[in-house]
């Protein structure tokens, strides 16, 4: 819950600097109150927090950029699960939506068929170009800096990682050596061997 991840630390960086607390801080939805602002913060564009969380595969800003999914002001996980779920079901995916935007909660099950079908969907969208010149590449940078680095593939592949204990997926798209750009996805899950 990175509202609320927030809302302590701003808390305890507040009593730290000897400004008085009367309550915990706590995330909602309440109207400011009355008098001068505290903090105002401008968020850097979505584009920028997208490199981000992409690039370095960002668990926290995933979670918060999860929410933008939902219409709904304020945005929750809820509401962006379920127009996640309804993105999936127009695609024909069977699977479940996914319950969390890092996808670290172990609930958080795809197969690869529909992560292909969102990457195709994606690609194909106004803003797939934008979107795949964010995403990490292949044996150059990101998550991808080290992988297919000095095989065929490097440079040629553009994708997501997404990596836990005895889970390691990827997917994105690859440009075949006609020219051709397809999307793929590797999903393995269950094994014991060593990361590297």
């Amino acid at each position: 819950e990175p509202p609320a991840c927030f809302a302590t630390a701003l808390t305890r960086a507040l009593r730290a600097a000897g400004i008085g607390v009367a309550a915990e801080g706590r995330a909602g939805a309440a109207p400011p109150p009355a008098g001068e602002p505290l903090l105002v913060w401008r968020s850097p564009p979505v584009r920028e927090l997208l490199r981000t969380t992409l690039q370095a595969s960002d668990n926290l800003y995933a979670e918060s950029l999860w929410r933008l999914a939902d219409p709904a002001r304020p945005a929750t996980a809820d509401g962006a699960r379920a127009t996640v779920a309804a993105h999936l079901a127009a695609l024909g995916s069977p699977d479940r939506a996914p319950v969390d935007g890092s996808g670290l909660s172990r609930y958080s099950q795809l197969s690869a068929r529909p992560l292909v079908a969102v990457d195709d969907a994606a690609a194909r969208g106004a803003s797939g170009p934008e979107l795949l010149s964010l995403l990490p590449v292949a044996g150059r940078s990101g998550s991808l800096a080290t992988r297919l680095a000095g095989t065929p593939a490097e440079g040629r592949g553009v994708a997501k990682t997404g990596s836990m204990t005895g889970v390691r997926n990827l997917a994105g798209w690859v440009d075949t050596a006609d020219g051709a750009r397809w999307p793929f996805a590797v999903c393995f899950a269950g094994f014991v061997a060593p990361q590297a």
